[in-house]
């Protein structure tokens, strides 16, 4: 699968103490990240932004992949999140949706610095 990639350059996490003020898009005091000094919530971002609308095809296949692995056997030292995505397939949980964007964050920052450095290479 083509990994999911963000521009993080436009989108960041907010400072903590801004932390759960009102998104923009949803007016619902739960944002976490600016994209563009604009505040926007995670759920927002993923669903009703042009990114997730662009996206939401490959949105879907990485939640159905994360599902189908957290469903595996649960041991004391294998422990999952427990996420769980609404009748339409989407996330539900803002704390789900902060975790499944961040990790979008954390992987898109390595690929730019690992994409960075082939081109220094070449």
């Amino acid at each position: 699968m083509k990994p999911l990639r963000v521009d993080t350059k436009l989108l960041q996490m907010l400072d903590k103490d801004k932390w759960s003020t009102s998104c923009e898009h949803c007016k619902l005091p739960r944002a976490k990240w600016e994209m563009q000094g604009i505040a926007v919530c995670s759920i927002c971002f993923l669903y009703e932004s042009k990114w997730g609308k662009d996206r939401s095809t490959e949105l879907d296949s990485y939640l159905n992949e994360v599902m189908a692995q957290a469903s595996e056997k649960l041991t004391a030292s294998t422990p999952r999140r427990r996420m769980v995505l609404g009748p339409t397939g989407k996330l539900v949980s803002i704390d789900d949706a902060d975790f499944i964007l961040g990790i979008l964050v954390v992987t898109s920052r390595r690929f730019d610095v690992e994409d960075a450095a082939i081109k220094r290479a070449e």
